[in-house]
């Protein structure tokens, strides 16, 4: 295992996808993202968590497929846990 401090996670801008489990530190000045998801199996499931220089943490998730639009005051550090694929995309 290895820890690594916030401050170590490099920028991303814009729409980001993936796959699996990702930490992400958006620079982007927004109040909102869209995120898509899909769970690679039956026992998959999504959570998000946002932490921001708000002081407003925000918390999301679900276990089948969607497509929404969440609270999430940006800049900020978005934490994504899932097996499945992703999208996330900051949102005035």
């Amino acid at each position: 295992m290895t820890l690594q401090s916030w401050n170590d996670v490099s920028y991303v801008s814009g729409p980001q996808s993936g796959t699996g489990p990702v930490v992400l530190f958006f620079s982007d000045d927004v109040s909102r993202v869209t995120v898509d998801y899909m769970p690679a199996d039956a026992d998959d499931s999504f959570s998000g968590r946002v932490f921001t220089t708000s002081d407003t943490p925000q918390m999301f998730g679900d276990s089948v497929a969607f497509s929404e639009v969440f609270d999430a005051d940006l800049p900020g550090i978005m934490a994504i846990k899932t097996q499945g694929t992703w999208t996330v995309t900051p949102t005035l």
